[in-house]
């Protein structure tokens, strides 16, 4: 199997547990207790992280094009990582909960963005590493890790940190368990730093 593939693969199983973990159901609810109950607050937190991430698509892809995907990648994991900083320091140290709503709203929003940034060139370079005979067992398979391990594995994971910490759903809680999820998603940003545009197959994957 193509190197990039088995990163591919692996970075989906690992980034859909991670971010089921603390950007999904946890996130809204301590939104929700955060800002008193509100709604507004809510999806304007969570809105503009899938803002931010509709607008750096379209120039992402065309930086790919140009500069190289693995590049691309590698400019993703930076930009992930930064915003998983600005969500860990906004959980634990932000003074206020404006302060903290603020610094949950920039997280996000960088967080967005770089999965827009992610997104297009790993696509792209996961398709040029497949040989033709190949692809619909391994898009099925692709598809059936990310699917799998953000609907299932990521919420099982949460379900556990839960009953670790109390399952309270206490804010301190929450807490816990959303930096868990943060520390976990640094993992598969880092390893974006691993793809490699020279291991693709050329008019092997040509369809």
């Amino acid at each position: 199997m193509n190197p990039n593939v088995r990163w591919c693969l692996l970075f989906n199983s690992i980034w859909g547990t991670a971010v089921g973990t603390w950007c999904s159901h946890v996130l809204a609810v301590y939104l929700l207790q955060l800002e008193h109950g509100s709604n507004t607050a809510v999806g304007l937190a969570e809105g503009l992280q899938g803002l931010v991430r509709a607008i750096v698509a379209l120039p992402a892809g065309a930086y790919a094009d140009k500069f190289g995907r693995a590049r691309t990648l590698r400019i993703g994991s930076f930009a992930t990582i930064l915003s998983l900083g600005v969500v860990a320091w906004a959980l634990m140290f932000a003074s206020s909960h404006l302060h903290e709503f603020i610094a949950l709203c920039v997280g996000l929003s960088v967080f967005g963005g770089a999965s827009g940034v992610i997104s297009p060139p790993l696509e792209a370079i996961f398709a040029d590493s497949v040989s033709t005979g190949n692809r619909s067992f391994l898009y099925t398979l692709k598809y059936v890790a990310g699917v799998f391990s953000r609907g299932s594995l990521g919420p099982l994971v949460t379900i556990f940190l839960f009953l670790w910490f109390g399952n309270q759903w206490s804010p301190r809680e929450m807490k816990a368990v959303m930096l868990c999820g943060v520390g976990l998603t640094a993992f598969p940003a880092a390893m974006l730093c691993f793809f490699d545009d020279g291991k693709s197959m050329g008019e092997e994957s040509e369809a």
